[in-house]
């Protein structure tokens, strides 16, 4: 960035004088114009008047003589032009400017005095004017009052005062030239001019050195920037303009002094000057073609290479100028325009990215953003010509004469944030599917106690089936049934915040499908038909029972979508079926719309959707993709428009041996002489629990929070065989430090943990070891886990979580 800076500065910014050693060019140069002229005044004044002197008061025989007023004016003038470099203030400055205005002074009054000699003299024969007059020249008087002229606008500080002292100097150097040029070719001619008459020679280069000073010394507004430049222009003005000034003069000279001398006569002069004043513009003229070209060849180069940057860009870009008229564009900007950026910018149909509204007329993002005073970024979306959204991001930048290019442009970017829009929406999907899984949580929770409740009474009671009737225990059964049921559900709400690595299981395929379409006919509108066709027998396949089940209810619901917006009716069929090769294939099989080819080539790419919508995000069939690759298998998708969509997952077979055996059933221990401490706050999870550990002989101690709790082990007088305790407890103590706490005072006190909440099983870094258990709670189950835990004595020290 700051090498472009500096190239922008150097190109098209007002041209600088070159710094050396911490100053520059032009302040050098009028110190040093400065000190010249004060050394003539110094000349004059002590070697001329002083010493007495001759040839430092008057150059030639015939030339007039500097009269000390002048050198004194030109001095005073010098030190106020010093003063005014070196910022020693405007006091002394304007002591030394009223010095020089009392000398310009003395000599109008010395004019006045000796007007009507002036005009006897002028009538006079003697052509020449000599130093005995004393006084100061007309001409040295207007240049005086001139200076200070310059000298004033250079210490003020509006703009027009700069362009007026720029033009003053310049017009006091070209009179200060014509002066010392007269001496050279016809001097007494130039004592006949009144105006002129009596101004020495080197008093016309004192003014000129003072002049020259001036310019230098304050630039702005005048052509010395552009002479001093370090540019093409700069470089052809300090070679053509010495020539341009010398040369016409020189020759001029050398053409007078032989024709004076009868080398050649007037009218041959003439035409040789006319032919060498010729030649020296052709040259220059070619000198200055020569940096046009270079200059325009440059300006071709540069935006070549701007144009080489600007394609390498993926933002597309277009450089529109003042009158609104399209200059440049990249590559990524034609692209995007279909190579017609002209139009593109007015016939682009944009929409609005929150509810597709199309934005026209005052609401185009175009028009907002070139509009003056207008906005400088917007956002929004537009369609392709394939059909497919891109979230844009519009932005406009406003550049000025010197900020890169010569004139006034905007530069409009367009950048396509499709990618990072989608991920930002995952992301507040994500967000909100968290929220909902934490509530999940808390709701599987209260589920998972009253399920509990429900299955220990009706375990609690067909522990004595002899007492009850063939009707009773009909319908405990089918209340044991409805539990079962209910904890599957509590299962499959608990899956919805499981967020821990999931293991392989062999799975009974047929008996799989007809659970998923179980689920998937809750989901499916009353108008499409789910049909159910199982031709693979009791083969067994080896997957993540819950990703295997999300693929297919994918499928399903994307053939339910696929019939909605097209027919509004049909039919999706599941079907399984062997394959030659040994594997199993399993078909989502509907009667939509279909797809077309081009649109089935990217349906397998991420984020890539036609339901943008209706809430879309492109991840489904990816995700249904990558699960048949983690499970060895292969994804196949088949369609015809018109006829429908064929889904297959294809998966691999394995042996039955490799599915686990159902348990045993078995008979329920006797707990007598078993001491138990349960906490639990839920009271009637707690009073069934209780009363279940009662009812197998076990001696209970309950208490409802882990103070509670506590307070009940300081008071026993031997150790309980054993803490059964929920992790979520009231107080902000929970089972874990409950556990911590306990083994403080019973150090052989052995614990099982229950919890309803799913990321409490797999939470690590627990303190005190013990089996975890997750409600809602089986008889069979829990007197399993008890019997284990009394069977293994609990380690001194923390180790790995039990299972």
């Amino acid at each position: 960035m700051r090498h472009r800076v500096q190239l922008e500065d150097r190109l098209f910014a007002r041209p600088q004088i070159r710094n050396v050693s911490g100053g520059s060019y032009a302040l050098l140069g009028s110190y040093a114009l400065l000190g010249a002229c004060l050394a003539l005044c110094a000349c004059v004044l002590l070697g001329g008047y002083v010493l007495d002197i001759a040839l430092l008061r008057q150059l030639a025989p015939g030339w007039p003589a500097m009269v000390p007023q002048t050198a004194y004016a030109l001095l005073f003038l010098a030190l106020a032009q010093g003063g005014l470099l070196r910022g020693i203030g405007r006091g002394p400055v304007l002591v030394a400017l009223v010095l020089a205005l009392a000398m310009a002074g003395i000599g109008i009054e010395d004019q006045l005095h000796a007007l009507p000699q002036t005009q006897i003299r002028r009538l006079s024969l003697n052509p020449l004017v000599t130093s005995s007059t004393g006084r100061m020249a007309p001409a040295t008087i207007a240049g005086v009052l001139l200076m200070v002229a310059i000298l004033a606008l250079q210490m003020a500080r509006a703009k027009w005062c700069k362009w007026g002292h720029a033009a003053l100097a310049s017009f006091g150097i070209f009179s200060c030239l014509i002066a010392m040029d007269a001496y050279f070719f016809d001097a007494p001619a130039l004592s006949r001019i009144t105006f002129l008459s009596a101004m020495a020679f080197h008093t016309a280069l004192g003014f000129f050195l003072l002049y020259v000073a001036a310019l230098l010394a304050s630039p702005e507004g005048s052509w010395v920037p552009d002479l001093f430049a370090d540019l093409p222009g700069g470089r052809m003005a300090r070679w053509v303009l010495p020539w341009a000034v010398m040369g016409p003069i020189a020759l001029c000279y050398v053409a007078l002094r032989s024709t004076e001398h009868g080398l050649i006569s007037p009218n041959l002069r003439l035409s040789s000057l006319a032919i060498v004043l010729l030649l020296l513009a052709a040259v220059a003229t070619l000198r200055g073609a020569r940096y046009q070209n270079i200059a325009a060849r440059r300006a071709v180069y540069e935006e070549r290479r701007l144009r080489e940057v600007l394609d390498g860009l993926e933002t597309a870009v277009f450089v529109i100028d003042a009158q609104g008229v399209l200059r440049m564009v990249n590559h990524a900007a034609e692209e995007m325009a279909a190579h017609a950026p002209d139009t593109f910018l007015q016939t682009a149909e944009f929409h609005s990215m929150r509810n597709r509204r199309p934005l026209e007329g005052d609401e185009h993002p175009v028009t907002r953003l070139l509009a003056q005073g207008g906005p400088t970024e917007l956002h929004c979306g537009w369609i392709d010509g394939s059909g497919r959204e891109h979230a844009l991001r519009l932005s406009v930048t406003r550049t000025h004469p010197g900020q890169g290019f010569a004139e006034p442009v905007r530069i409009l970017a367009i950048q396509d944030q499709t990618e990072g829009w989608i991920l930002r929406e995952n992301l507040s999907r994500t967000e909100r599917l968290d929220a909902i899984g934490q509530m999940a949580g808390g709701v599987a929770h209260e589920m998972a106690n009253i399920l509990g409740a429900a299955r220990l009474s009706v375990d609690t009671l067909l522990l004595k089936p002899e007492e009850l009737s063939e009707t009773q225990r009909g319908k405990i059964t089918a209340i044991r049934t409805v539990c079962e049921r209910g904890a599957d559900l509590t299962e499959r709400l608990l899956n919805l915040t499981r967020d821990r690595a999931a293991e392989d299981e062999t799975l009974r395929l047929d008996a799989k499908l007809r659970e998923v379409a179980d689920l998937a006919r809750q989901t499916v509108p009353a108008a499409i038909r789910l049909d159910l066709d199982l031709g693979c027998g009791d083969l067994f396949v080896r997957c993540v029972p819950r990703d295997l089940e999300s693929a297919l209810l994918n499928l399903v619901l994307n053939a339910s979508h696929a019939i909605m917006e097209g027919p509004g009716a049909g039919g999706i069929t599941l079907r399984s079926q062997a394959c030659p090769d040994g594997r199993v294939a399993i078909s989502v099989i509907d009667t939509g719309p279909g797809m077309s080819a081009a649109l089935l080539e990217h349906v397998r790419e991420p984020f890539y959707t036609t339901r943008e919508a209706q809430g879309g995000t492109g991840l489904g069939l990816p995700m249904v993709d990558n699960f048949a690759r983690q499970s060895n298998g292969l994804f196949e998708l088949r369609s015809t428009e018109g006829e429908g969509t064929t889904a297959t997952l294809v998966l691999g077979v394995v042996s039955p041996a490799d599915a686990e055996a159902a348990p045993p059933q078995m008979q329920l221990p006797d707990l007598g002489g078993l001491r138990v401490l349960v906490v639990e706050d839920d009271p009637h999870f707690h009073d069934i629990l209780t009363q279940s550990l009662q009812m197998l002989s076990a001696e209970v101690l309950s208490a409802s929070s882990a103070a509670q709790a506590l307070d009940i082990l300081a008071r026993q007088t031997r150790v309980p065989d054993l803490l059964i305790t929920d992790i979520m407890l009231p107080n902000g103590l929970d089972g874990y430090r409950l556990a911590f706490e306990s083994r403080k005072i019973w150090p052989d006190l052995r614990v099982i943990y229950m919890s309803g909440y799913t990321d409490q099983i797999s939470r690590s870094g627990r303190s005190v070891q013990g089996l975890l258990l997750r409600k809602p709670l089986a008889l069979d189950n829990l007197v399993n886990a008890i019997a284990l835990t009394l069977h293994n004595r609990p380690g001194d020290g923390p180790g790995p979580s039990a299972p």
